[in-house]
């Protein structure tokens, strides 16, 4: 079989003429000069999820532990009324007033006319002619710290 006709000279020879003629590439211009990022919603979504995961856990580690079998004893023992002794409202009471936490809220309140200074040596002074250690006022004392426990549970 014979092909002659095809003409291949004039196909070959227009494929490799090269006519010089080189089209430009566009190229798209930075805006200002700056690289630009666009990220979508759920992007920031999730980055502003870490970021509130990360704020989290540094908050976790300042809290101090709550070991909550510590607190359920303590409530029984007020109930008990092992708080009501005298002793133990003595240590209770000089353990709360050795506290730099405590005395700051004392002044602060003093400071903040909310507790008045005059009202600061008042309860000094039960404190240290062992009011608190009636047992009228011990009870006292006692409910309100298990209804605090309890609203707060």
């Amino acid at each position: 079989m014979k092909i002659n006709e095809i003409n291949s000279q004039k196909y070959i020879s227009g494929v490799q003429q090269d006519t010089g003629k080189k089209e430009p590439v566009q190229k798209q211009q930075a805006k200002n000069g700056k690289d630009e990022i666009l990220i979508s919603f759920q992007g920031k979504k999730l980055s502003h999820s870490k970021r509130l995961l990360q704020i989290a856990k540094e908050k976790l580690k300042s809290v101090p532990d709550i070991r909550l079998d510590k607190i359920e004893a303590s409530v029984q023992k007020i109930e008990a009324g092992e708080y009501s002794k005298p002793e133990a409202v003595g240590s209770i009471a000089e353990s709360l007033l050795q506290k730099p936490e405590f005395q700051a809220i004392v002044q602060q309140k003093a400071q903040n006319k909310i507790i008045p200074s005059d009202r600061v040596q008042e309860i000094r002074n039960k404190m240290n002619s062992d009011f608190y250690a009636k047992p009228e006022v011990v009870d006292q004392i006692a409910q309100k710290i298990i209804a605090d426990f309890k609203q707060g549970a």
